[in-house]
């Protein structure tokens, strides 16, 4: 009889057996390999009016897509250091590989865990200690796979958002939306904190899940209705949990060497021009009126149409965390004086 059991996900059951595992003295005691964490394990979808009969919906198509990803470069980080999931060879991949079931209709879809976790915790004993990659593991499955544990993390998000959103209405009916327990939530804590001690595998561990839950709830809100592992959600609630406060865009002024890709001259009051960064990896469309394209620029920027040379823009990024919303090209200049103009090795 294994020792190390859990046969159900309620909140008590996963303490007791986290308590349990910190307790044994010999981090690499057999008695971690035996872990054994029954058949409950899975991530379940309700749809109560489906579009497409026989189907899975786009959007949590790509929810189970982004929890194989996760699952990936947990086994990646735990095995290689790095959460890669090209660090996995074919073989362990296959065996992570998780299967959708898809049942009356399209109304029922269920994700079972229960399969891939024994090859979770083989990549993690592999390099972890049996104590370390037992606690990751039991902390992973009840906090995807559980049926409370989802609840949770949204009272944890309500909570959170109360806290950002200024706008009066939001936090309302933020309030007024009834989700989990104290109980539930002050679990989630506790399991959040016991993940927090173990290091980089631990912070991996609950960035897959943040990302998980963050794929699910997005694909909620852009479901009518749907209830994942048993929390029932109306697309306007999973809208509102995903609120986020409104940032003002921040200005960076910007000379950088750009390659253009194309010119669109269909209309002659609004010039639509195709930029990218010399490796293409960043591509920008910039709307302009023919009458603020001056003629030096416009010059420069048809010669490098039909040259497929590089050319230096001053540019105007407005970026939000980073991320650009919106680019308007100043102006072609002189390259800065301490560009290396020779140097073209990254155009080929």
């Amino acid at each position: 009889m294994t020792l190390l059991a859990l046969r159900d996900s309620s909140p008590q059951a996963v303490l007791q057996l986290l308590d349990e595992l910190e307790k044994i003295d010999d981090p690499f005691s057999s008695e971690f390999e035996q872990l054994d964490l029954g058949d409950w394990p899975q991530v379940h979808v309700y749809i109560p009016h489906p579009e497409v009969s026989s189907s899975i919906t786009p959007p949590f198509m790509e929810a189970f897509l982004e929890l194989q990803k996760q699952i990936y470069r947990l086994a990646a980080q735990a095995s290689a250091g790095l959460a890669d999931a090209g660090q996995l060879s074919e073989a362990t991949k296959a065996d992570l590989q998780i299967s959708v079931l898809v049942t009356d209709g399209s109304s029922n879809l269920t994700a079972k865990l229960e399969r891939i976790l024994p090859g979770l915790l083989k990549q993690m004993i592999g390099k972890l200690n049996g104590k370390q990659a037992a606690i990751v593991l039991v902390s992973v499955a009840a906090l995807v796979g559980g049926n409370w544990a989802f609840t949770a993390w949204l009272e944890e998000q309500k909570a959170i958002k109360i806290e950002e959103l200024k706008s009066k209405d939001h936090i309302e009916a933020l309030k007024a939306l009834s989700l989990g327990s104290s109980g539930q939530l002050e679990a989630l804590k506790k399991i959040t904190s016991v993940l927090e001690k173990q290091g980089e595998i631990g912070s991996r561990a609950l960035e897959a899940i943040a990302a998980t839950n963050d794929a699910l709830l997005k694909a909620a809100s852009k479901t009518s209705e749907s209830s994942i592992n048993d929390t029932h959600l109306t697309r306007q609630e999973a809208e509102l949990l995903r609120t986020t406060p409104r940032k003002k865009p921040e200005l960076r002024i910007a000379k950088q060497r750009m390659r253009v890709l194309d010119i669109n001259t269909s209309d002659p009051h609004e010039l639509s021009v195709l930029i990218s960064s010399p490796d293409k990896k960043q591509q920008y469309r910039i709307k302009f009126g023919d009458t603020l394209f001056s003629d030096p620029s416009r010059k420069a920027i048809f010669e490098a149409l039909d040259s497929r040379d590089s050319i230096w823009m001053e540019l105007a990024f407005r970026e939000i965390d980073g991320e650009v919303k919106s680019v308007q090209l100043l102006q072609t200049t002189k390259p800065p004086a301490l560009a290396d103009t020779t140097d073209r090795s990254d155009e080929q």
